[in-house]
């Protein structure tokens, strides 16, 4: 296992998952203030249940290599470029190891073979994530689209309530967050689900 620190020196422009644009094309009568409120709450929520950040950094990580490990789990992901590694303050050449950019594991190499990672201190530094709201995946910006609508919807009704009906009017049902379901409906991490970071330090 081994543990990280992480240093930001280039922060996300945005966390945002979708533009104001593309907000006003679900929920048009809703005013901008308004709009980039629930971006902001639809875009945090949805972060906090993938246990991760999206908007593109710049870090430098460092690991404390507690012991032998297959991989080094970099906190950030996609990863756009590795600037370079030191391992105990030697620069690894670019042929000393290889990263799979989509999941952001970063593996030692032996000429050709994959081999473990070992010592006492190894430094990362990288580029990850989106350049946001532009470059989201389609998907996750569908996701936070839905959400919001869902928020929206939910404004000023009686948090217990799942459902009601007004005779000769009709019926509506909403998702009730504290009802077992999270802060997400189903809806919505039936698609992000995807997103969640669920990689495991070996």
């Amino acid at each position: 296992m081994s543990d990280s620190i992480v240093e930001i020196s280039g922060a996300p422009a945005s966390e945002y998952l979708v533009s104001l644009a593309q907000a006003k094309g679900v929920l048009p009568s809703l005013s901008d203030s308004d709009l980039n409120d629930l971006i902001a709450q639809a875009s945090a929520a949805i972060a906090s249940y993938c246990s991760r950040s999206f908007g593109a950094v710049t870090a430098t990580e460092t690991f404390r290599l507690l012991n032998r490990a297959d991989a080094l789990v970099l906190s950030h992901y996609p990863v756009s470029s590795v600037a370079g590694i030191e391992l105990d303050g030697v620069a690894l050449t670019s042929t000393g190891y290889e990263v799979d950019k989509k999941s952001g594991l970063v593996y030692r190499l032996g000429g050709d073979y994959r081999i473990p990672w070992c010592g006492v201190k190894c430094v990362v530094t990288y580029t990850a994530g989106y350049e946001l709201p532009a470059s989201a995946p389609a998907d996750l910006a569908r996701a936070c689209l839905m959400q919001m609508q869902t928020m929206a919807a939910t404004v000023g009704t009686d948090p217990r309530l799942r459902s009601e009906s007004v005779e000769g009017i009709g019926s509506r049902s909403w998702v009730d967050p504290g009802n077992g379901g999270g802060a997400l409906p189903a809806v919505v991490t039936g698609i992000v689900d995807a997103y969640r970071d669920l990689r495991v330090l070996a």
